[in-house]
């Protein structure tokens, strides 16, 4: 896998996002479209649409670092993180496409090794 890129809509996207920062064996950015967050009623929910973009770090020989098992590793980086299910998720790798909707996280994390493999 050289990158994956994941679009994420609803109001746990941004933290979701947060919660991928720091995961082991990649390199993790993203951003909020500031047109698509907008507040909903009177709780002031933010809905938002969050671009993410996943690389592997990659050691002198080009090769990605492999930290353990990729799929525990997942797990376990998002191990104390609680969310509602994202309302719509896009994950993107290469010419492959998963799209689901009202994604939890460790639905979202099974999508991305699918596609990491």
């Amino acid at each position: 896998m050289s990158q994956i890129q994941i679009s994420l809509e609803g109001t746990s996207a941004i933290a979701f996002a947060e919660a991928l920062e720091g995961l082991p064996g990649y390199e993790v950015s993203y951003e909020v479209e500031d047109a698509a967050v907008v507040t909903q009623g009177e709780t002031s929910d933010k809905f938002a649409r969050v671009l993410i973009t996943m690389k592997a770090v990659l050691d002198l020989t080009g090769q990605a670092i492999q930290v353990g098992d990729q799929g525990l590793s997942f797990l376990e980086h998002l191990r104390d993180f609680q969310s509602p299910p994202v309302q719509s998720v896009l994950v993107i790798s290469g010419d492959r496409a998963i799209e689901v909707e009202n994604a939890t996280p460790e639905e979202i994390v099974k999508i991305i090794n699918e596609l990491d493999k």
